[in-house]
């Protein structure tokens, strides 16, 4: 689990975290406090991520065929 803090110069503060589960798998959540002067009709948002690893593939061998 990961937790961070953000801030946006003059726009927004930001409170995140994130969870890793099911090996390959992450989900996260954010809200934004708007401090700009928008902040009289936007009291914040929430966002939520989704997130998948995809594994490397491995390299394949490559066979230099002999012509005789």
């Amino acid at each position: 689990m990961d937790v961070g803090l953000a801030y946006s110069y003059k726009d927004a503060l930001v409170l995140l975290t994130k969870i890793d589960f099911l090996k390959d798998w992450t989900i996260g959540y954010s809200y934004d406090w708007s401090i700009a002067q928008l902040s009289k009709y936007n009291g914040g948002s929430h966002e939520i991520m989704i997130g998948y690893t995809f594994k490397e593939r491995k390299k394949t061998e490559q066979v230099k065929a002999k012509f005789e």
